[in-house]
């Protein structure tokens, strides 16, 4: 990406920074910020990476679900399922199931994520002749049945939908795809009580990073530890807002905390 930009003489960061000095607010760059460290894939999956391992942290701290102790379906293993299942692996938790494109690939002792990632493609499709012997091997949308604790949507929009959402066993999922839960199937969910975190929650690590660093609030050397810390205390106090006022619907609360944040900027 940043390649692209620099071939064409476009520097996307100057016209952000130019127009938000035309509204009257004053930006400085950190100092040799480069096109290629805001668009560097390991800087911005990695971030995507920080807030989704979070908000799993952060969930399960306020209903007491060890995380070290429980299972995780994740559906999708592109770049955002692989960052997902690595770093909810280094955190202790079970990844028992995945599913790609092919189907579901299932193994309740937990997956070997390490060996799977060697034997998946560019596309994200794990390598059925390479899987070890006690994996199974589930048709696409079993990944939804599973009996785990934390389900990740990670790939396409609608993935639960009306038609499959009384089959979900899970307590928690997590929105790491946009939009993977349609709003009846949220409906359902939330009334069984399942705790659901809407993907723009989610998904705000790698909007985040881009911001701190073109506002100067941090530098490549400071900007994760500094995102992670806005990203832990927004989904705190996400998660206050919900259980103190909307019935733990966490959707609700992110839409009251995002307008609090707006309103406090105008």
């Amino acid at each position: 990406m940043a390649y692209i930009y620099e071939s064409i003489h476009y520097n996307p960061v100057d016209v952000v920074v130019r127009r938000l000095r035309e509204r009257g607010i004053s930006v400085d760059i950190p100092n040799k910020f480069q096109l290629s460290d805001l668009f560097g894939k390991s800087y911005s999956v990695e971030a995507l990476g920080l807030s989704i391992l979070e908000a799993v942290r952060t969930i399960c701290r306020k209903i007491q679900l060890n995380l070290c102790e429980s299972t995780v379906a994740i559906q999708g293993f592109g770049t955002v399922g692989q960052i997902t299942a690595e770093k909810l692996l280094q955190s202790g938790a079970k990844i028992i199931a995945i599913e790609d494109s092919v189907g579901c690939v299932v193994n309740n002792d937990g997956l070997p994520i390490p060996e799977l990632l060697s034997i998946t493609d560019s596309n994200g499709v794990i390598n059925r002749t390479k899987l070890p012997d006690h994996i199974i091997q589930y048709p696409k949308g079993y990944w939804i049945k599973v009996n785990a604790d934390i389900l990740i949507p990670a790939a396409i929009k609608d993935s639960i939908h009306e038609e499959n959402c009384h089959e979900v066993n899970a307590k928690v999922i997590i929105e790491a795809a946009n939009m993977p839960v349609t709003s009846k199937a949220e409906k359902y969910l939330i009334d069984k009580g399942v705790y659901i975190l809407p993907d723009y929650i989610t998904n705000a690590g790698a909007a985040a990073f881009f911001g701190l660093l073109i506002s100067g609030q941090a530098t490549m050397d400071t900007v994760f530890i500094e995102l992670h810390h806005r990203i832990r205390n927004s989904l705190n106090e996400i998660v206050e807002i919900a259980f103190s006022s909307y019935g733990s619907n966490l959707r609700y609360a992110s839409d009251v905390y995002v307008n609090r944040c707006l309103n406090l900027k105008m």
